[in-house]
């Protein structure tokens, strides 16, 4: 019994840490040139960054999930994990006044900040909510496309997660998604680690387990694949690089921040090759 709540809790202080993580970057000062170079680098074309606020531009994410959905004018995209924008405002871009780009994240701190370009530029046709993905404030079927771009790895009970993503998106409705899936099980000496965790390694999984979570959850016509991406270089991009402390600021080097509290011990993960076990994918359903 005591064991089974020393997990609980032990689970309980890594979420927190995640949401605290990821709220710091929230609140870094950008430094656009830096972010534009990562955005460049998974996926992103010069004149996708033309639609999309300098300040949305983070350094995140592992694709460009807009480009794998391809959203058409007047469709309702729905974007998980959203972060500041970077895909939501490029989507409202693509769906035009007719249609609608909303964007959930748990950060109260990444929608606030997402919000306030929104209110700023006066985007008509975007909009942030604060929401986790496990259970959304939204009607069954209200969405033609979901996206996401390096999130869905992150989230502790993805089985929960993709049904209530089936649940909605409207019949025939497509996912569309760029994330790390696991090439075979991470050595236990960094599963847990916390940087592994918020670095979007410790909760991956690998291809069945991903295709068998979809598939239960209603979607079909499934389809993984490797985008061949130099895991070394992305995180080399994300900021996973060691400082004088051998400590890394993971994703906030790119933002341009440095903030003591966002940094994180990567002693262990340094020791491997992360090709080996990793890899970026872009996923279809």
């Amino acid at each position: 019994g005591f064991q089974f709540i020393r997990q609980i809790k032990k689970q309980m202080e890594k979420e927190d840490f995640v949401q605290k993580h990821y709220s710091e970057i929230a609140l870094l000062d950008t430094k656009y040139e830096k972010s534009k170079e990562v955005a460049l680098k998974i996926g992103y074309t010069e004149e996708d960054l033309k639609a999309i606020p300098k300040d949305a531009v983070l350094g995140l994410g592992c694709g460009n999930s807009v480009a794998i959905a391809d959203p058409k004018e007047g469709e309702k995209v729905l974007d998980l994990g959203c972060g500041a924008g970077i895909d939501l405002f490029l989507a409202g871009s693509r769906v035009g006044d007719s249609g609608k780009a909303v964007g959930v994240d748990f950060s109260p701190e990444m929608v606030e900040r997402g919000q306030l370009l929104v209110d700023k530029l006066g985007k008509k046709n975007v909009e942030f909510v604060q929401s986790g993905i496990e259970k959304m404030p939204f009607e069954d079927n209200t969405f033609d496309v979901a996206i996401s771009n390096c999130v869905l790895n992150l989230l502790p009970n993805k089985a929960d997660s993709f049904k209530e993503i089936y649940r909605v998106l409207k019949p025939g409705g497509r996912l569309a998604v760029s994330d790390i899936v696991n090439l075979k099980p991470l050595p236990e000496e960094i599963k847990n680690e916390v940087a592994a965790v918020v670095g979007c390694l410790g909760r991956a999984i690998g291809q069945p387990e991903y295709e068998k979570g979809l598939k239960d959850a209603g979607f079909q016509e499934i389809n993984l694949e490797d985008t061949k991406k130099d895991m070394h270089v992305l995180f080399e991009k994300w900021g996973f690089t060691k400082d004088e402390e051998g400590k890394q600021c993971c994703c906030a080097c790119a933002c341009g921040g440095d903030k003591g509290d966002v940094k994180l011990d990567i002693s262990k993960l340094s020791k491997y090759n992360l090709n080996d076990f990793t890899a970026s994918y872009s996923v279809k359903a």
